[in-house]
């Protein structure tokens, strides 16, 4: 499981099911995910630098997170803060050896900083550009052998989001709107929404939704509030391997110091 489907979701039952499904991480997959989900789309030389809110609504746990990203063509940082407060609340480190994980404030237990080997999630409001040009010029092929199922995206409309253009897409499954959840096909009332920007696919904003009992809809929306691009010399934050040493060893300081003041409490 990687950090956008550990953090999609936390404890909604009915979304866990669904999300995971309509984002194509399926542990059974017929054919495995598609190598362009771990495609930042940036060009070498170049970074990447946004700034999205997440949201979820609709469940006895709410939240509301600022997440500010760096993508490079083949790594990536990202930190994410509670968006009223501005306290510090995970974060992600990524290059060839695989990603670093801060966990500062976990739902439950003690923070810490975990790392793990392979590919990730890439940072942003949605799935990274080249996934997004297949989802909506190919389709994608996911699901397991049981249950195979073919995504593709159908136009709504235009929507622009944080100055760019772009195009509102639904996430289709096997053709049909909603989010799979498995064999018993899509679920009643849910959607998934995509909005790209025109010309390079680029994410501005994921949305999925379904009906979540007592609490009306679950929504989970992830929206880009700013982006640019610029050459890595003039990046104000650099993504080398020092610097991830650098950030790393902050983060487990961090982490000794928030035990230790945890501790002392009881």
């Amino acid at each position: 499981m990687n950090a956008a489907t550990t953090r999609l979701l936390r404890g909604v039952a009915l979304a866990s099911a669904t999300v995971l499904a309509a984002a194509g991480a399926s542990s059974t997959s017929a054919v495995g995910l598609d190598p362009s989900i771990y495609d930042t789309g940036v060009p070498f030389g170049s970074v990447e630098h946004g700034v999205l809110s997440y949201t979820i609504t609709g469940t006895r746990d709410p939240m509301n997170r600022r997440i500010e990203y760096w993508n490079t063509a083949d790594r990536y940082r990202e930190q994410v803060t509670d968006a009223r407060t501005g306290e510090l609340i995970a974060g992600r480190l990524h290059d060839a050896s695989g990603t670093t994980w801060l966990q500062y404030k976990p739902i439950n237990g003690d923070p810490k900083v975990l790392h793990f080997k392979g590919n990730d999630s890439v940072p942003g409001p949605g799935y990274p550009a080249p996934y997004n040009r297949k989802l909506a010029t190919t389709g994608v092929p996911a699901g397991s052998d049981a249950d195979p199922i073919n995504q593709t995206l159908q136009p709504i409309g235009p929507r622009t989001i944080a100055g760019f253009a772009g195009t509102a897409y639904e996430q289709l499954s096997n053709g049909v709107p909603g989010l799979h959840g498995g064999e018993a096909g899509t679920v009643p009332g849910s959607h998934a929404i995509l909005v790209l920007q025109d010309g390079t696919y680029q994410p501005l904003m994921r949305e999925f939704s379904a009906p979540n009992g007592a609490h009306g809809s679950f929504v989970q929306r992830e929206i880009l509030l700013s982006r640019q691009t610029t050459p890595a010399a003039q990046a104000s934050v650099k993504l080398t391997k020092a610097s991830f040493a650098k950030t790393t060893a902050v983060w487990r300081a961090k982490v000794k110091a928030a035990i230790k003041k945890k501790h002392h409490k009881k």
